[in-house]
């Protein structure tokens, strides 16, 4: 989770290599722990976090390119707090034929995840 590769993690911790570190996580845990979204979002602010600590400072210092590089973690950080207005997608469709073909793929797929007879049951 906090983006070290398995042969970082094993020299971390007295591993002979990637795959001994990777066995080990998998046998204490019977599987490699996968984060669920919550825990991957706050990741994403924590990294957000240090990464404007540092623009900040940079713009501070007047440094090139600092204040772009900030406004850059603050535009990340307000689309994944949710502090942006929504966008508005305007959709033009001429046939009932591609109406259909356009309802059917939303209600299929939905950020990489398929819904079920249109439903979603993670209202996140």
């Amino acid at each position: 989770m906090a983006g070290f590769t398995w042969e970082e993690i094993a020299d971390q911790v007295g591993f002979s290599d990637a795959p001994g570190a990777h066995r080990a996580v998998k046998n204490f845990f019977d599987d490699v722990p996968q984060p669920d979204r919550e825990q991957l979002r706050e990741l994403a602010r924590e990294r957000g976090e240090a990464l404007w600590k540092q623009a900040f400072a940079d713009a501070l210092e007047q440094r090139p390119g600092a204040v772009r590089a900030a406004v850059a973690v603050m535009q990340r950080q307000a689309a994944l707090d949710g502090l942006d207005a929504p966008t508005r997608t305007e959709v033009s469709l001429e046939t009932d034929r591609e109406i259909d073909e356009l309802v059917a793929e939303v209600l299929t797929f939905r950020d990489g995840r398929e819904l079920v007879a249109g439903v979603d049951d993670d209202p996140a």
